[in-house]
């Protein structure tokens, strides 16, 4: 077994003669929460599109637990247990909650509403959620809407969460719960990378923080060995 949940090495991104990303490398230990931070525009967000098959690398490789991975599309990443939640919600505003979760993972061409329904709380619940499942999706808000599909990742049974700036929605106390239930997932299997800017919530949530500056690896620290100014500083250069 693998001493990392993900390992991505040389990965080079270029959109036409701009390169996005410069030979980077990230490492992931299992059952973490891992802060990947950085300023706007330095690469951190395609990098995560990388892992989890939105995007196609030039150059590099992808090992998820120790076995290497070639995803070409974001169906092949949710299908090895890897899901996305990035700023831009696919929630489809005429289709309800429920029809909204279970979206692209049916399990048949008949849908059993009722143990669907109870699967949906029961997810919604451990992560302190609540819904209204029969209701359309557009009565309910941008915070909302982010909870919703952070449940499509549970409900893809996900075992690498990828949050693109989960809090950003979300209240003081939303973001305090959100936390602790993403620490509870990750003591029962998961691994968490949460791609963020702000660095209290790194320094209280995280366990590890990867920077990346300009599209390159500017360093990789233990939270509890670093502090906001020491990030700061790598993150500003």
């Amino acid at each position: 077994m693998s001493a990392f949940a993900v390992e991505m090495t040389g990965i080079v991104v270029r959109f036409g003669t701009f390169t996005a990303l410069h030979g980077v490398n990230l490492q992931v230990r299992p059952q973490t929460i891992h802060a990947l931070v950085g300023e706007n525009g330095t690469g951190k967000t395609t990098l995560m599109r990388v892992l989890y098959g939105a995007q196609r690398a030039a150059e590099g490789e992808v090992n998820l637990f120790g076995q290497p991975v070639n995803f070409r599309s974001q169906s092949e990443g949710i299908a090895a247990g890897v899901g996305m939640v990035s700023q831009h919600y696919s929630i489809i505003p005429e289709l309800t909650c429920l029809q909204n979760l279970m979206l692209g993972a049916e399990p048949g061409a008949i849908i059993a509403q009722g143990p669907a329904q109870t699967k949906a709380e029961r997810l919604a619940q451990q992560m302190g959620f609540a819904f209204p499942w029969h209701q359309p999706a557009e009565g309910i808000g941008p915070a909302q809407a982010q909870k919703l599909e952070i449940l499509k990742l549970l409900w893809r049974e996900a075992k690498i969460l990828i949050l693109d700036e989960p809090t950003a929605m979300l209240s003081p106390a939303d973001s305090d719960l959100l936390y602790e239930k993403l620490k509870e997932l990750a003591k029962a299997g998961a691994t968490v990378i949460v791609v963020t800017h702000r660095l209290a919530e790194v320094m209280e949530h995280a366990d590890d923080v990867t920077v990346i500056r300009e599209g390159r690896i500017a360093g990789r620290r233990l939270v509890a060995e670093t502090n906001p100014a020491e990030l700061t500083e790598l993150i500003v250069g």
